[in-house]
């Protein structure tokens, strides 16, 4: 493992976890591809998590049970091992209070980690401090008062998600800044890449962040699979935030506000840092 690599998970109160979660997953990819173990285990985990949506559990027990046979007995309980290790990662970041004291996207580090990034296919993910500096930059703090001021809630939408970093940093800053990201947030995210859904539902479930994660096309509009964290079902997202698994793009796309709309307040903040400068 390239020693840049391995920092990124070397660091911070969950760094003992991430090793070993690397050590037993390399052990599970002694006679495949890592890339191939990786898309397993985060399709296990992912699915395991699921159980609460009960549209699909019959299709993703079926998955879940065709993934399982490909593996020996050892190699699937150093999978189980990782994934049990999963949760002990996210808690070591966990405060008083249960609030996240450090928000990190574990698994993009993991990821990186086991060397997986791709040039070819442009998935190599964001590291911690650039996505915590990019929402930092793009959110107005006083607009998700706003939001939540009137609507009780605020909703994040990310047509490109990954692993679903700037939805991580996006929960940190409302709760830097004294909202409950668990109560007062629902995040819509899509991805091209099923392995890429996988890995933001997991985060989000261990995170408790309401979310419809979609693996379709942003552009198209093409929706493959629809996945509704456990936070949402729980905590009753379907009245107050409905987001149907048939056309949930098109859904989303008609809540969001017009485009000229966007573009006037724009550059009306534009013109207001010009002229005060």
């Amino acid at each position: 493992m390239k020693q840049r690599q391995l920092r990124a998970v070397n660091r911070g109160s969950a760094a003992s976890e991430k090793l070993e979660i690397v050590r037993l997953l390399r052990t599970a990819a002694y006679r495949r591809r890592m890339d191939e173990v990786w898309s397993d285990f985060v399709a296990l985990a992912a699915i395991t998590f699921a159980q609460l949506d009960r549209r699909s559990y019959a299709e993703r027990e079926v998955e879940y049970l065709r993934i399982v046979r490909r593996y020996t007995r050892d190699e699937f309980e150093a999978l189980v091992q990782a994934f049990i290790r999963l949760p002990l990662a996210f808690e070591a970041n966990v405060g008083p209070g249960g609030v996240p004291i450090h928000f990190a996207d574990i698994l993009g580090e993991l990821f990186m980690a086991l060397d997986l990034g791709n040039s070819a296919m442009g998935q190599f993910f964001t590291p911690n401090e650039v996505s915590r500096l990019v929402a930092a930059m793009t959110i107005d703090r006083e607009s998700i008062a706003g939001h939540i001021a009137r609507n009780g809630f605020v909703s994040v939408h990310e047509p490109a998600m990954g692993g679903g970093a700037m939805l991580i940093q996006f929960a940190a800053i409302m709760a830097e800044v004294g909202f409950n990201y668990q109560k007062q947030m629902v995040a819509v995210g899509v991805d091209l890449s099923l392995t890429a859904v996988h890995m933001c539902y997991i985060q989000m479930a261990l995170l408790h962040i309401p979310a419809v994660l979609i693996c379709g096309n942003s552009l198209t509009l093409e929706t493959r699979s629809v996945w509704y964290t456990p936070a949402y079902i729980i905590g009753g997202w379907a009245s107050r935030f409905p987001v149907s698994p048939h056309e949930p793009m098109r859904e989303v796309a008609q809540r969001a506000r017009p485009r000229h709309e966007i573009e006037q307040e724009a550059l009306a903040l534009v013109a207001d840092q010009y002229f005060a400068v």
